[in-house]
């Protein structure tokens, strides 16, 4: 009879050959996430420890009832790098920078004995060693995360192997993994406290762990990510065009005439604001040419997108179409604009799709509101 359980690290007495990774791992009984190590373990004393012994599903349904959700492997190693460019390590290239251990990972000889120089033997409290350049701790060492990415060691090849540069990632279709054909896997980052180069060195951010999507470990949890609302204004006049940043959205702002300071500083005064770059996307995309645009909105996939129907070469019914004949994922809120706002404008933009019609000059306040309804 099958019964329900977990890996768990067991360092062995010895030393022992590094080819069977079960030298160093048990099947435990009754492993979960309040009983790590098995009945009669508890996390009395690790409340604030991460998380251990969950499951890919354990963690999807979590991020579902909180609101949140599991980062993409393109996302999660984004933000892991912190802004750093082609560094070897999360905190630059040296692993011991002056003799300082920035990191929960494996000293001694592994597996028998861990000298733990770094301070711990097996997971440490949240943070116990230095934030990246992004304010995040623990995306290196300490325990391996889940990510949404099905895992394919071939995927990042396949998608380069035209010679286009690839944004943001969302993963392939599918897993297979030639070592283990016949089980689906999920990508996991950022290594945990068992790293060590004599072994494993998958806590540097470009390395890539795998895990049983079913199956949890005494060294592998998660962390979530909150999304805020994408918003796309396509504009090159007056009014909503003139909006480059909006309070509490990261926006696409591909207005870069003299007209866009005003409206840019009434929605300021609105309060925090968040610009495109600040959540890890380039806003290099507004030098395309205007007729490249329905591409764009499909590429990023944002989930607002505020649309002046009437822009030169660029016909924003064809746009809204193609959005509304995609399949899979979240339909977008589409916001038409027009100039003039007569009920011939509204019957047209209603009957192709749009989920709202705003005339300019558009008063802030509007988009505002139905920003607020996005969060919500």
């Amino acid at each position: 009879m099958l019964e329900p359980g977990a890996p768990v690290y067991t360092p062995p007495s010895k030393p022992v050959p590094l080819n069977n990774m079960l030298n160093w791992w048990r099947w435990q009984p009754g492993a979960s996430w309040n009983h790590p190590e098995g009945p009669g373990s508890s996390i009395e004393g690790r409340e604030h420890h991460p998380v251990v012994q969950v499951a890919y599903e354990d963690a999807l349904a979590y991020a579902k009832w909180i609101g949140k959700r599991l980062p993409t492997e393109a996302e999660w190693e984004f933000a892991a790098r912190g802004g750093l460019d082609r560094k070897t390590i999360v905190w630059g290239d040296q692993d011991v920078p002056d003799g300082k251990y920035m990191a929960n990972t494996f000293q001694g000889h592994f597996p028998d004995f861990n000298s733990a120089k770094d301070g711990f033997e097996g997971t440490s409290p949240v943070c116990s060693f230095p934030v990246n350049g992004y304010g995040l701790c623990d995306m290196s060492g300490n325990v391996w995360q889940w990510t949404s990415d099905w895992y394919r060691p071939d995927y990042y090849q396949t998608l380069t192997a035209g010679g286009a540069v690839v944004r943001n990632p969302q993963g392939p279709a599918d897993s297979y993994d030639p070592a283990d054909p016949g089980v689906r896997k999920r990508v996991q980052k950022g290594g945990s406290f068992l790293c060590t180069d004599q072994y494993c060195i998958r806590y540097r951010p470009g390395g890539r762990g795998k895990g049983e999507a079913s199956i949890g470990a005494s060294n592998v949890g998660f962390r979530l990510v909150l999304s805020p609302p994408f918003v796309y204004v396509d504009q090159r006049k007056h009014g909503i065009g003139s909006i480059g940043v909006l309070c509490q959205a990261a926006v696409a702002h591909l207005d870069k005439s003299p007209n866009a300071r005003e409206g840019q500083k009434r929605v300021l005064d609105f309060g925090t604001h968040r610009r495109l770059s600040a959540v890890g996307l380039s806003i290099g995309f507004a030098e395309r040419p205007v007729s490249a645009r329905p591409l764009i909105v499909e590429e990023f996939q944002p989930e607002l997108i505020v649309l002046d129907i009437g822009l030169p070469k660029m016909d924003g019914f064809e746009v809204i179409k193609r959005l509304r004949a995609r399949t899979g994922g979240t339909q977008p809120i589409v916001i038409a604009v027009t100039g003039y706002g007569q009920a011939e404008d509204r019957r047209r933009t209603q009957e192709a799709g749009f989920d709202h019609h705003l005339t300019k000059p558009v008063d802030p306040k509007e988009v505002m509101a139905i920003i607020a309804s996005v969060e919500n």
